[in-house]
């Protein structure tokens, strides 16, 4: 009876890992635009509103669900992005508008990042 209870929880885990995993898979792109996406927010100044921040995030984001550019580029952007903000305290107002210039222009506009050259 005991070997049961561990089969049925060693089957349940192994579920769930599986079920998270392909969650994660799914939505990766999602979370890491989310999450690049609000460390922008908070380093831009405020002469650049967040509407119009999550506006270019989600329209880079069409672009990409429209095909014009592979996930992989869009992703290789978004850390790219990271790392820009990484190296500051805060965007100058010319440093944030650039920044949205170039992913409103799409993905392909922004470096790679040194590990993907």
């Amino acid at each position: 009876m005991k070997s049961h209870g561990v089969r049925f929880f060693v089957a349940g885990l192994a579920l769930a890992t599986l079920a998270g995993f392909l969650l994660f898979q799914r939505y990766r792109v999602d979370l890491l635009q989310y999450v690049v996406e609000e460390a922008f927010i908070q380093k831009a100044p405020p002469e650049v509103p967040a509407p119009e921040i999550r506006d270019t995030f989600h329209q880079a984001r069409r672009m990409v669900r429209g095909g014009e550019f592979s996930e992989e580029r869009y992703i290789q952007a978004l850390l790219s992005i990271s790392q820009r903000l990484e190296k500051v305290q805060r965007l100058t107002e010319t440093e944030a508008r650039s920044l949205l210039s170039e992913l409103r222009r799409g993905p392909a506009s922004l470096p790679r990042t040194s590990k993907s050259r």
